[in-house]
């Protein structure tokens, strides 16, 4: 999944995808991994984390379309319904079409 062509070479990209993985967690409480994730870059409120694996950037969610790209993956990891990280085994799906993936 997380090589599909919705994964982009940039943040926007890599948060979509991310997105796409917490929302798709049964458990609700997986969906505040987009909060501990996205609000402190956006806020800026933490210069980086993870030994400056990652830095703040903010002004991502202000680009156009992103809103909108943000809640198809939401809508799509709900309608899924499966941890993605732990639990599935990715190879079982690689001979299925993208669109059946989907």
């Amino acid at each position: 999944m997380h090589v599909h062509k919705l994964l982009l070479d940039c943040f926007e990209g890599e948060l979509k995808v991310f997105t796409f993985i917490v929302s798709a967690i049964p458990d609700p409480s997986g969906f505040s991994f987009i909060v501990a994730i996205m609000s402190p870059f956006e806020t800026g409120r933490l210069d980086q984390w993870g030994g400056a694996v990652l830095n703040a950037d903010k002004g991502h969610l202000d680009l156009p379309g992103m809103p909108n790209r943000l809640a198809d993956a939401i809508i799509r990891g709900r309608k899924y319904n499966r941890d993605v990280m732990y639990n599935f085994y990715h190879f079982s799906i690689k001979d299925l079409p993208l669109g059946k993936v989907k």
